[in-house]
């Protein structure tokens, strides 16, 4: 485990044991520098692997595609070249993603 925010670690009050610790920078997802937006999210790695189904025709959660609409909204891009549409008021599925 590496410890991405020592600063912040110290101000929680509970002993944290790492592998590594690295300051790095963190941003609000609110506010993430554009630059940074055109990176895809990798969806075969953490939470993001619930954000894709695992094969073709398998579906998923209807709260993780709650979760990835609003990562699009905001301007993030995915790895695997799709994005989310809605077919109605609680149904969606994904479509290849058109031109950046």
């Amino acid at each position: 485990m590496v410890n991405r925010n020592p600063n912040k670690s110290t101000e929680i009050q509970v002993p944290v044991q790492s592998l590594a610790a690295v300051q790095m920078n963190q941003w609000d997802e609110n506010i993430v520098p554009n630059w940074l937006k055109l990176e895809p999210i990798t969806t075969q790695l953490g939470k993001a692997r619930n954000w894709t189904p695992k094969s073709p025709g398998d579906t998923i959660a209807l709260k993780f595609f709650m979760e990835r609409i609003q990562k699009e909204q905001l301007g993030f891009i995915f790895d695997d070249g799709a994005e989310v549409k809605q077919m109605d008021q609680d149904g969606y599925f994904f479509q290849p993603r058109k031109g950046r």
